[in-house]
């Protein structure tokens, strides 16, 4: 699978946005190494964004998983997807607003609690 068709990148304009597959300061993190088998991770995945606060799982197969978080204050729908680059053993994220252009940084600090749950893969 392609990583860049199953994820987009993000639009130059909305800092409200991050991704794996981004290059500029603003939008970029680092994707997640693993390890452990793809249906060991798929789990430990799935349990990490059941685990976050205001989380709701919409997809998730194999390889990849899509959800969306409200955020906690303002009831804001937040969306992500996380797609395994099995060749790579990488876990691919994009996590961004769905309403506005900033937020504060509030997706990032999302993603990183939720990578911080997956350390030791």
């Amino acid at each position: 699978m392609n990583i860049e068709q199953a994820i987009e990148p993000c639009p130059i304009h909305k800092k409200s946005c991050i991704s794996t597959i981004d290059t500029d300061h603003s939008h970029a993190i680092p994707p997640l190494k693993y390890s452990i088998s793809e249906e060991k991770l798929m789990r430990k995945l799935t349990d990490a964004v059941n685990s976050t606060a205001g989380s709701h799982i919409l997809r998730i197969d194999d390889h990849s998983l899509h959800c969306q978080f409200r955020t906690k204050v303002m009831k804001f729908t937040d969306k992500a997807a996380f797609v395994l680059d099995r060749e790579k053993k990488l876990i691919h994220f994009k996590s961004e607003s769905t309403k506005g252009y900033y937020d504060f940084g509030v997706n990032r600090k999302r993603m990183n609690a939720l990578l911080q749950k997956l350390t030791n893969i």
